[in-house]
Parts: structure tokens; sequence; C-alpha cells
């Protein structure tokens, strides 16, 4: 499961959590599935997807960056870990 975080602060300076915390967390529970991790919603994302440049995510904004590297590292590993955890398939010729 993928979560996204949107964040928006008070005039008192208080964070409000849009989306709340924790539900992305609590369905992959569930359902017994990895959690890939949290993506906020930033408005660069959105720019970037729709002009096609979806590189740009990772090289203007440092936040949106680190959370979209963990979200493809913890990809890779659950698709290394799938693949280990699989056998070959059996090629034979006659």
């Amino acid at each position: 499961t993928l979560g996204s975080t949107v964040t928006l602060t008070n005039s008192a300076g208080d964070t409000i959590d849009l989306f709340g915390r924790g539900g992305d967390q609590a369905a992959a529970k569930r359902m017994t599935l990895p959690c890939l991790g949290e993506l906020p919603m930033y408005p660069e994302l959105r720019i970037h997807s729709d002009a096609g440049t979806p590189h740009a995510n990772f090289e203007k904004n440092k936040d949106l960056a680190a959370a979209l590297e963990v979200i493809c590292s913890n990809v890779i590993g659950q698709v290394n870990a799938r693949s280990a955890a699989s056998a070959a398939p059996k090629l034979t010729i006659s």
C-alpha cells in the first residue's frame, strides 16, 4: 500500500494532517501487505508528472525526492524478495 500525506498549517502555526495519519499502515496490516511509504502531495509532483518530466521530481524538491526514493527502494526490495522466494521456471528441450 502507499499513503498520501497532505499537511496544512493554520494561522496559529498548528500542523493539520488533511487525510489523517496511519491509515495506509493499518490497511496494509489488515491485508497483510507491505506499506511502501508515504508520498507528500507537493504541487510539483502533479506539475512535473503532467508535463511529462517526472524525473524533475527527483531533482527540484529534496523532500519529495527523499519520499520517492524510499518508495522506490521499498518497491525494489519487495520485487527482490518475491523473486528470491519463487523458483525459476524450468526449461525443457526435447
